[in-house]
């Protein structure tokens, strides 16, 4: 290479001078009077001044504010002391504001090596993050929402389960009521797991995409509003959580909205419940509508026999998802639930973690899948039971104060709905009765009625042999022929007929004195009476089985002709009984007074007209002297009653009385 293409060379000396401008540090030598020597290129720009100006002159008159600056005193060691100075310093004046680090060495001559480095830049941008921190710090402390980052952890199947707490503002105790939580898994804080939160959170996690959405939370009681988002990248697990508890907010809407909701149920049930026929079907419908307007999985009547420790189910509806509950269970497997519920209504949001809950009672009701429940509970019914109706969410679910109000309205409308069913059914089974009874009297009234044309009838017919024979008699005489002589043919024939004539004329007498006897309306024990007409008939032939008879209401000197009629027609010789039974029985109202034989047996006919109303010639059994049965039946109508026979093996015959509640409490005094 010649010597026209390579520069001359530099001596030692010449490269150690040319260092000093090829550094980018500004740099400057002092005398040990701190006048400046010599400053390089770096030095010029960054004062922005020529080096003749400042080469010479005195650091301090170069630099007034510096004298009694750190700068100053931090030279004066180097002098002083020949020490090294190293230091960071915010320099201004002489209209500099400049943030320098400051390097400062003693040199051999007594003066200083002093080195600049202009970082300004980097300190205001450090300046900066650290005001925008403050900002955010502030922002982050003082904020009304809560915020947290936390850590979502999965399970070794890759479940989303737990999540760890990284940072959370003061906010987020004011709104959780939780201690401080950094640093904690959310199941220790909430005393078991949250898997519908972390569910969330790791959905963010794995989509990047952020989630706005309320969500109650069952351990706190309350309701959150969240926005949640991914922190960093695809692999990242953090996320950022900002909410507000909304609980207050929600119930009031949820309160407005279901005062309107609940009013309009409450109505469509009011109107159901009172076009149901009976007790059954207002119970059914009542529990079917309230499972769907309430989204249930099953819904139960309970009956509660607290001093027999025994709960009864009569009435549930529901779905697959919550099975049928048993017909009855023991109350003490369920100590905790059943203490809430005798005072008030008792309202679990999650029965496997209900801390009010023993842990007996969260098994048994586990056990009968129940993930979340409401009962409600009135003291009343026969015997005063407590009658509650159950409701039933297969998972653990939040019930608003909304919805356990409506549940509440709707076992008082339910329990009145079954009061007025019950006094329909009664009063229709009683409207029921008196129909029959009337129907029954009005048929008894038309059979006497019938009896007495039946009995003018053959009056009349039995009249006429008798008439027509004493008229053909004494028309003979009125042809002016006279009165023959009468033959004993003739006496015989007339004196029968004379003797029929006088028994019609006695029937009629006693059926008469029969329906205008004074009748008095007496207490009278039928076993009395009927011992004593027992003992009156004087009958040893037949063995006798009485039971106890009842006391009615009536007048004993007809009750005893009724009762010596029916006994003197058992115990005729034509009738051969051997046994008699006597016995009575409640039916529909009346007592049934039953006087049974093994003698001959009656037809259907016979037994269908053996009390009807016959005159003397046309009766096996004569009617009053031979103790007529017509009498009976006539004594019984007067009574009230009734009296008819049936037709089987051997003779039955029954006396039915009309039933008298004073009749019933003297009984009952007797019992």
């Amino acid at each position: 290479m010649s010597s026209h293409d390579d520069p001359p060379p530099f001596s030692a000396a010449q490269a150690l001078e040319k260092i000093p401008e090829r550094i980018s540090d500004a740099y400057c030598v002092l005398d040990r009077e701190f006048r400046i020597q010599s400053v390089n290129g770096a030095t010029e720009r960054l004062l922005g001044l020529s080096r003749t100006t400042i080469v010479g002159r005195s650091h301090w008159e170069v630099f007034p504010a510096s004298v009694d600056a750190p700068i100053g005193a931090a030279l004066r060691r180097v002098v002083e002391e020949g020490t090294e100075e190293h230091l960071a310093h915010h320099y201004v004046g002489e209209g500099y504001d400049l943030y320098l680090e400051v390097d400062a060495y003693p040199t051999e001559e007594g003066g200083i090596a002093l080195f600049w480095r202009n970082v300004t830049e980097r300190v205001q941008a450090k300046l900066t993050l650290q005001a925008s921190e403050a900002k955010y710090r502030t922002l982050f402390n003082e904020m009304d929402e809560a915020y947290a980052v936390v850590e979502v952890l999965a399970d070794a199947q890759g479940q989303w389960t737990d999540f760890l707490f990284i940072d959370a503002n003061p906010a987020f105790v004011r709104h959780t009521g939780m201690p401080y939580p950094v640093g904690r898994m959310a199941t220790e804080l909430l005393g078991r797991p949250n898997p519908r939160w972390a569910e969330l959170y790791g959905r963010v996690v794995e989509t990047g995409e952020a989630l706005r959405v309320e969500e109650s939370e069952l351990t706190l009681g309350r309701i959150f509003d969240l926005n949640i988002f991914r922190l960093g990248n695809e692999a990242s697990r953090r996320i950022a959580v900002l909410f507000t508890d909304v609980t207050e907010r929600r119930q009031a809407q949820d309160a407005l909205r279901g005062s309107e909701e609940r009013q309009t149920f409450l109505l469509k049930l009011s109107d159901t419940l009172r076009a149901q026929p009976d007790v059954d079907a207002v119970v059914n419908r009542a529990l079917g509508l309230l499972a769907e307007q309430l989204n249930l999985d099953r819904c139960y009547i309970g009956v509660y026999r607290i001093e027999d420790d025994w709960g009864e189910f009569p009435y549930q509806v529901g779905n697959d998802r919550v099975p049928p509950v048993p017909s009855g269970v023991r109350l003490s497997d369920f100590p905790d639930a059943l203490r809430v519920a005798i005072d008030q209504t008792l309202a679990i949001g999650d029965v496997a973690h209900a801390a009010e809950l023993s842990e007996q009672d969260r098994q048994n009701l586990g056990a009968l899948g129940m993930g979340a429940l409401v009962a409600s509970t009135l003291r009343k019914g026969q015997g005063r039971p407590f009658w509650s109706i159950v409701v039933v969410s297969a998972t653990a679910r939040h019930w608003t104060a909304s919805e356990i109000a409506l549940i509440e309205e709707v076992t008082e409308r339910i329990w009145t709905a079954v009061e007025r069913a019950q006094a329909e059914e009664a009063l229709r089974a009683v409207n029921t009765s008196l129909e029959e009874k009337v129907e029954e009297r009005t048929r008894r009234l038309a059979d006497l009625n019938a009896e007495l044309g039946t009995l003018i009838t053959r009056t009349a017919r039995t009249l006429e042999a008798p008439v027509g024979y004493l008229s053909q008699f004494l028309a003979a005489g009125q042809d002016g022929e006279g009165v023959q002589e009468l033959t004993p043919s003739t006496l015989s024939t007339l004196h029968d007929e004379l003797s029929r004539l006088k028994g019609i004329t006695q029937d009629l007498q006693q059926l008469a004195q029969l329906e205008v006897h004074d009748l008095r309306r007496d207490l009278l024990p039928l076993s009395e009476l009927f011992a004593e007409v027992r003992e009156a008939l004087g009958e040893t032939r037949v063995a006798w089985s009485v039971r106890p008879l009842p006391i009615v209401r009536g007048d004993r000197a007809l009750l005893r002709q009724a009762l010596e009629v029916v006994l003197k027609f058992t115990l005729s010789e034509t009738r051969g009984a051997r046994q008699v039974e006597a016995y009575s029985q409640d039916v529909d109202g009346e007592v049934w007074v039953t006087v049974q034989d093994d003698g001959v047996s009656l037809g259907g006919e016979e037994a269908a007209t053996l009390f009807d109303l016959a005159v003397r010639s046309e009766q096996s059994v004569p009617l009053l002297e031979g103790s007529g049965l017509a009498q009976a039946r006539r004594i019984l109508a007067r009574h009230g009653g009734w009296a008819w026979a049936e037709a089987l093996r051997g003779g039955r015959i029954i006396l039915a009385f009309p039933r008298d509640d004073t009749v019933n409490e003297v009984e009952a005094l007797f019992e």
